[in-house]
């Protein structure tokens, strides 16, 4: 599906876009190492990339980053309290 991102075959503009629907479904870790794989093709290209391409990939990269800090914000408060250590009371001053 990157592949026909990369080549503008799709898009990621709406959510019914396959690509969209693609990383709204699959687990974070797929989705990260797509973005892995894009990563280490740009770096393996032989030939400098077409700009549209660059600029297609830029897209991809800042939408996902956006998606990325909006769950952040969206679980700011659980992530934060998950990473807080715990003090649970003992079983003796526990009430019934």
């Amino acid at each position: 599906m990157v592949t026909l991102y990369w080549g503008g075959h799709i898009g990621i503009d709406s959510k019914d876009d396959l690509l969209v629907e693609f990383f709204a479904h699959a687990p974070d870790d797929v989705c990260a190492g797509v973005l892995t794989a894009v990563g280490r093709d740009l770096k393996a290209a032989a030939v400098p990339l077409d700009p549209a391409v660059v600029d297609r990939l830029r897209r991809l990269w800042e939408w996902r980053l956006q998606v990325a800090r909006a769950a952040i914000k969206d679980h700011g408060t659980e992530i934060a309290a998950a990473s807080r250590p715990r003090r649970f009371p003992s079983a003796a001053g526990a009430r019934s």
